[in-house]
């Protein structure tokens, strides 16, 4: 699995690269707008460069800052070169990339928090239902003064086990 989302997160920066740096008259149409475009790709690569982490033991604040500061270095860096391919580079551009960065993470953790909740909530209710059963399997339903010959019994040699 480590390497399969290692091999995605070259892939998609290599493409994102490349698109990034092509020259805007040899990119072809989208029916996508160009910042939608930045958001879409920058919510992958947090995505992915997180899971990639996540792989190797790295969770929690740390990495959640340490991915918000490399996808923030890599937008400054990709808005800063694209003026040498003959494409405009902007500052709000490198902000959007980083509050999609920054859109990913926050996503991710919640959906981490919400299926940590429903985790809880169902060992929560397996625990109750183990203390249903224990309950029922006990002596706790049988008369009082305990099998007083209201229910057959299960010893050996009664006539149930033979």
């Amino acid at each position: 699995m480590r390497r399969w989302l290692l091999l995605a997160l070259i892939l998609f920066w290599v493409a994102a690269v490349i698109a990034s740096h092509t020259p805007q008259d040899r990119l072809p149409e989208l029916p996508a707008n160009g910042k939608v475009l930045h958001v879409v790709g920058f919510f992958g690569l947090a995505t992915i460069l997180s899971l990639v982490l996540a792989t190797y033991g790295k969770t929690g604040w740390r990495q959640d800052v340490l991915v918000l500061l490399v996808m923030t270095a890599y937008a400054a860096l990709d808005e800063g070169t694209q003026p040498f391919f003959h494409r405009n580079g902007c500052v709000a551009d490198v902000i959007l990339d980083a509050s999609a960065s920054m859109l990913a993470l926050m996503t991710w953790c919640f959906a981490s928090w919400v299926l940590r909740a429903l985790i809880r909530r169902r060992k929560r209710w397996q625990e109750v239902q183990r203390k249903i059963q224990r309950y029922f399997d006990s002596d706790a339903m049988l008369p009082l003064g305990g099998n007083s010959g209201a229910m057959p019994s299960r010893e050996p040699g009664s006539s149930l086990s033979q």
